[in-house]
């Protein structure tokens, strides 16, 4: 069974969407145990999230002026 993901059939419909991180999420970096991993903080929620380095790539990219799709091959080639 094939879970979501770029061969869904639904994929088109967020491809074009050109996401951006809100002004109140921050993200911190943080060594635990020896693994790099970052935080990424809602201050109006006051909710964590903990993210690797390969999904902090991808947050990094969405700035408002690229569509979901242009990162995605970027991320599949730095991270493989």
């Amino acid at each position: 069974m094939a879970g979501p993901g770029a061969d869904s059939g639904s994929w088109y419909r967020i491809a074009g969407y050109r996401p951006r991180l809100r002004r109140h999420a921050r993200i911190y970096r943080q060594q635990y145990r020896g693994r790099l991993n970052y935080v990424l903080q809602d201050r109006t929620s006051g909710r964590y999230h903990v993210c690797s380095p390969a999904a902090y790539y991808m947050i990094s990219l969405m700035d408002g002026s690229r569509s979901v799709q242009a990162p995605g091959g970027g991320a599949c080639a730095a991270f493989p």
